[in-house]
């Protein structure tokens, strides 16, 4: 579950969702690159996406009037 508050600072705490999400992340781009073991690079690869997404949608939501805490849940 990620959280963000006024100021857009992130917090995570990780459920079964968020691994799930990051494993196929991480999947996706060891196919793209056409490599067989998922290295430590591919994984931070992965959860940047996933940090860089959710900033996008964060931003997205606030920009609608929302309040000023936005909780997104996967």
């Amino acid at each position: 579950m990620f959280h963000t508050n006024g100021f857009g600072s992130i917090t995570m705490g990780s459920n079964a969702r968020d691994l799930v999400a990051l494993t196929n992340e991480a999947l996706s781009i060891s196919i793209t690159q056409k490599k067989s073991i998922i290295d430590t690079n591919t994984i931070r690869s992965a959860l940047h996406r996933q940090i860089w997404d959710l900033r996008s949608q964060v931003r997205s939501v606030q920009d609608h009037g929302s309040p000023s805490y936005t909780k997104i849940m996967f």
